[in-house]
């Protein structure tokens, strides 16, 4: 008799992590948009350059504070397209800051070991309870 399996992975963990960034610069261009530019970009995760995929933006060191400010997250590959979310809901950012994209860390993991030879990034996991509680903080270096 045929067997099918099947692998949940990512439907399972797929959304459980979050990659950061260190806010570079900000640079408000008049009747454009504001840029805020980390350290990171497409090299390491290309789904917005690929297909708009879209993210959560936080600036980890203000969570508590309103998203009061509309930023493009731009990358350092110096390319029109290096952008991670245009138009993002934030914290206001300063340079020095952390910028959190909540993504599926899984894949950008992926897309890094394999076809980027850029810096690798460290990636934060967390384990959180229904009330969106912190239980656990592991810091990884992939």
């Amino acid at each position: 008799m045929p067997k099918i399996y099947i692998e949940p992975g990512r439907s399972i963990v797929g959304e459980a992590g979050l990659t950061l960034y260190t806010v570079g610069a900000v640079k408000t261009i008049k009747d454009v948009r504001t840029y805020v530019a980390i350290d990171g970009g497409m090299a390491d995760n290309p789904r917005y350059a690929l297909y708009q995929a879209e993210y959560d933006i936080e600036i980890a060191n203000k969570y508590k504070e309103p998203k009061s400010f509309i930023g493009t997250v731009a990358g350092k590959c110096c390319e029109s397209g290096d952008l991670i979310q245009e138009n993002a809901p934030m914290q206001t950012p300063e340079v020095g800051d952390v910028l959190a994209v909540l993504q599926p860390v899984l894949i950008t993991t992926q897309w890094q070991a394999t076809i980027t030879v850029c810096a690798v990034l460290q990636q934060l996991w967390l384990t959180t309870a229904s009330q969106g509680l912190l239980l656990s903080v592991k810091l990884m270096r992939t």
